[in-house]
């Protein structure tokens, strides 16, 4: 088995069905399930869930503060909780309250 670039799974072994399918020795798997995710600030809690077909983090992410888009600062490291991850603190409260300029930050 190998992880190919774009996220599909080839097989290659001594098989002749996959799911119900003939795959004949070998096979390509994909997930028709989108990843979904949700960040939301409440309070002094950020929380990022995460569900659908995504891989699991292998470490836990780090959560970054920036008023301009182009200077960052580490605010912690989140904690795993069902279905993804939060981090708290009191400076996300005051951040909450922050009116930021708007600014367009590509996904």
């Amino acid at each position: 088995m190998a992880l190919q670039s774009d996220g599909k799974i080839a097989m290659i072994g001594d098989f002749e069905l996959v799911a119900g399918a003939a795959r004949v020795h070998r096979a390509r798997l994909s997930q028709p399930e989108a990843a979904l995710q949700s960040l939301s600030l409440s309070g002094n809690t950020a929380t990022w869930l995460r569900s659908g077909t995504a891989p699991e983090l292998s470490l836990p992410p780090q959560l970054f503060f920036s008023p301009d888009g182009v200077s960052y600062t580490l605010l912690g490291t989140m904690s795993h909780i069902a279905g993804g991850w939060s981090y708290s603190s009191p400076a996300l409260q005051v951040i909450g309250q922050m009116t930021l300029p708007p600014r367009n930050v590509p996904l």
